[in-house]
């Protein structure tokens, strides 16, 4: 896509101009909604969002087009899917480690390779997330 045709321009995007501070701030937004969540559904909020954290990826591969890319973040997204699930079923503290390996999957995700072409800025936007919300649930559950 080019910026001839996209519709949020990069110089009008938060997001795009400071992805440190929207992370830091998105993070620090989703604290106080596991706090006041009761902690089995917190659990099960953290465990949804990691799964949908992990399925975004899967739409920056359907737009890069590239069947190695498509098959690594799908292979990814359900790993982060599993990872949910299993801190449901046996403890809390892997969803709050889903987190933080999140932010570690994202450091790979360079804009070359076979891993999906992603926007310049949700690399270090999504690092910044999902360590602040690891980290936090991380202390909060252990």
């Amino acid at each position: 896509m080019s910026y001839e045709t996209a519709t949020v321009k990069p110089e009008g995007n938060f997001l795009a101009t400071h992805p440190y501070w929207a992370g830091l701030l998105l993070g620090a937004a989703t604290v106080p909604v596991f706090i006041l969540l009761p902690k089995p559904l917190a659990q099960q909020w953290g465990a949804l969002l990691l799964a949908m954290i992990g399925g975004a990826y899967v739409g920056f591969a359907a737009r890069d087009g590239r069947r190695s890319a498509n098959i690594i973040e799908l292979g990814g997204g359900l790993a982060f899917g599993v990872v949910g699930l299993a801190g449901l079923q046996f403890n809390p503290l892997l969803i709050a480690g889903g987190y933080v390996a999140h932010g570690f999957w994202d450091l790979f995700h360079h804009r070359h390779g076979p891993y999906a072409d992603t926007p310049h800025w949700y690399i270090p936007f999504c690092v910044v997330y999902d360590w602040i919300v690891g980290a936090f649930l991380l202390l909060w559950w252990g």
